[in-house]
């Protein structure tokens, strides 16, 4: 019976780690994506991990992506399939200045 974690040689990296993060981990993971260029190749290899993910009745969520990574998935239309979780800076006020 062959390991279904083992990579094949045309599946991305990203596909193989998320497998095997899957494999230890609660029904969703946490993907940090800080390092994945925004490129059609990385949306492909997101789609195809939470696709993975899916099979095995879990889901990821990303984080850390880039403002254009998250731009190219909303382009792609992918941005809500892929559980994308950004962050807002909060709102500074000048020092000095009451509330009222």
């Amino acid at each position: 019976m062959p390991d279904e974690t083992a990579p094949t040689r045309r599946e991305p990296a990203v596909c193989s780690r998320v497998r095997l993060m899957l494999a230890v981990a609660a029904r969703t993971a946490a993907r940090d994506a800080s390092g994945l260029p925004a490129n059609l190749a990385s949306v492909d290899a997101l789609a195809r991990a939470q696709l993975d993910a899916l099979r095995a009745g879990r889901s990821t969520v990303l984080c850390g992506a880039s403002d254009e990574l998250v731009e190219l998935l909303r382009f792609a239309g992918l941005v809500d399939v892929l559980r994308v979780e950004t962050v807002v800076a909060p709102i500074r006020r000048p020092a000095g200045r009451g509330n009222g």
